[in-house]
């Protein structure tokens, strides 16, 4: 939502850096990989944050994917 021209998919997000406009690419576990490797104290999952208003069924499909992302990210910490 907040980012132009991003693909958001089941494997995770693919968008332009706003700073040099290099693609990048990712998933929940490189989500994981990069802040294991930053030493976070605290990791944040991918969420897909979509724009409004928008239907309860969207919703729900994205809560849905939310869902799996956690879960791929948590499976990701844990062997990492």
């Amino acid at each position: 939502w907040s980012m132009e021209g991003k693909k958001v998919t089941e494997e995770g997000v693919r968008f332009r850096s706003n700073i040099d406009g290099k693609e990048t690419f990712l998933s929940p576990e490189r989500a994981m990989e990069v802040q294991m490797a930053l030493g976070s104290d605290m990791c944040m999952v991918l969420d897909e944050c979509l724009e409004y208003p928008n239907t309860e069924e969207r919703a729900s499909e994205s809560l849905e994917r939310t869902l799996r992302w956690a879960k791929r990210s948590k499976d990701a910490y844990a062997g990492g």
